[in-house]
C-alpha cells in the first residue's frame, strides 16, 4: 500500500525574491512550477514560501500519495522546462527530501506560521538511536503544548528524512535528519514562548543529536 509522504524541496535563491508576487519575473516563475506540479498524478497540495529568517531562502513542501508518484514527475515531459524555470532562480540546483510525518502530511502546514525544526544525525544511527530521539522528540512536545497551547500553538508533528543530507558538523557530513514542525498562530506568538520557563525546561533535555536548526514560513 502506498505510503502517503510529504516532499520539502530545500532552495537557495539568487536573491531575496517575493516568490509570491506574480507581477515579478521571478514570482511568474514559482507560479507557473506550482501549477506544472498540480496537474501531476498522485500530487495533493503543496505550500510555499521564503524562510521568515532569509528570504534568499525558500522552501516547496509538497504532499504526494507516495514518494514513487513523484520520481515518475522526473520521467514526463513537463519536468525538463519545470526544472529548467526553477534552476534559473537557485544560486544552486534544489535539494528534494521526503518525509514520513507522524501524523502524515500534517495539518502544521496549514497553519498561519509554521516552526521547521531539523535536527541532524549520523547516518548511520542505529534503529535504536531513532526510536530514542523519537521519545525525546514526542517528550519536547508533550511539554510544551499545554502552556504553548495557551499562547498560540496549534500542532505539532515530526518524521524522519529519507535522503541522506550533508551537515558539516556531523562527523563524516553525511547525516540522517529529523524534521519537526510545529503550528502557530502567529509569528510572534511563537518568539514570545521562546522566551518563558516552560521552553527553556523542555529544550534542556533536548537529546543527543550532531546539529539543530530552527526556522520559520509562512503559507
Amino acid at each position: 500500500m502506498p505510503i502517503p509522504v510529504t516532499e520539502t524541496c530545500i532552495i537557495n535563491l539568487r536573491g531575496p525574491y517575493d516568490l509570491k508576487d506574480s507581477s515579478t519575473p521571478e514570482g511568474k516563475i514559482w507560479s507557473s512550477s506550482i501549477e506544472t506540479l498540480k496537474k501531476c498524478p498522485g500530487f495533493r497540495d503543496i505550500y510555499t514560501s521564503n524562510v521568515v529568517e532569509d528570504k534568499t531562502k525558500a522552501r516547496m513542501f509538497i504532499n504526494w500519495d507516495s514518494v514513487e508518484d513523484h520520481f515518475a514527475f522526473y520521467e514526463t515531459p513537463h519536468f525538463p522546462k519545470f526544472r529548467e524555470d526553477l534552476v534559473s532562480l537557485c544560486e544552486v540546483p534544489p535539494f528534494p527530501i521526503h518525509t514520513v510525518f507522524e501524523p502524515a502530511q500534517p495539518k502544521t502546514l496549514e497553519a498561519p506560521i509554521t516552526v521547521v525544526y531539523m535536527a541532524y544525525f549520523p547516518w548511520a544511527i542505529s534503529d535504536k538511536e531513532k526510536k530514542d530521539w523519537e521519545s525525546t522528540w514526542n517528550a519536547f512536545t508533550e511539554k510544551i503544548e499545554p502552556e504553548g497551547s495557551k499562547h498560540g500553538l496549534l500542532l505539532t508533528a515530526g518524521g524522519w528524512v529519507n535522503e541522506e543530507m550533508e551537515n558539516a558538523k556531523v562527523k563524516g557530513k553525511a547525516a540522517k535528519g529529523y524534521m519537526g514542525t510545529m503550528g502557530w498562530k502567529s509569528l510572534d506568538a511563537h518568539l514570545e514562548f521562546l522566551k518563558s520557563k516552560t521552553y527553556a525546561d523542555a529544550v534542556k533535555a533536548h537529546g543527543d543529536f550532531e546539529d539543530m536548526e530552527m526556522y520559520h514560513v509562512k503559507f
